[in-house]
């Protein structure tokens, strides 16, 4: 997104604005002329957590899948193993807006997201190209329609590369 300058110079806008006008971008149904898919965090996880359990004699063991919500997310020069954590920079606290920028000849930039209530994590390679990455939160629908893709439990947080 890019806006006029005064001076009739063209500027980047905000960091807070790119990120809220990509989320609106790609999460909006229907996009026509798309060439790359989305890259980013997917909004919740379902675990399922079963371990050895010792059910005693006629008794099986089983749970249900439970949905955790993103709560967070990392972003690492190669394998998160090795902890060489990207620092991301604090662009809007009010509206949970961190971005971090992926570092000129970074070999594999691996993005991983965080989830509510677990210790389950989800990583991948950022896409070569991506420059960015930000945290968000989702605008409420000024209708207040909820689908299954909404966090019941408030603000859905977003996670998205560019």
């Amino acid at each position: 997104m890019i806006r006029r300058h005064p001076s009739r110079r063209l500027v980047p806008a905000a960091p807070a604005l790119l990120c809220a006008a990509l989320a609106a971008a790609l999460l909006a149904p229907g996009r026509a002329g798309a060439q790359t898919e989305p890259f980013g965090c997917p909004r919740y996880v379902d675990v399922a957590p079963i371990a050895d359990v010792n059910a005693p004699a006629g008794w099986s063991a089983a749970s249900r899948p439970t949905r955790r919500w993103l709560r967070g997310a990392e972003m690492f020069e190669g394998d998160p193993a090795a902890n060489q954590r990207i620092q991301g920079r604090l662009v809007d606290q009010s509206r949970g807006t961190t971005e971090w920028t992926i570092p000129p000849g970074s070999q594999a930039p691996t993005l991983v997201c965080l989830y509510q209530g677990t210790d389950v994590t989800l990583a991948r390679v950022v896409p070569y190209g991506m420059r960015r990455c930000a945290t968000s939160f989702a605008r409420p629908d000024p209708f207040r329609r909820r689908t299954e893709e909404d966090n019941p439990n408030g603000r859905t947080l977003l996670v998205l590369c560019y």
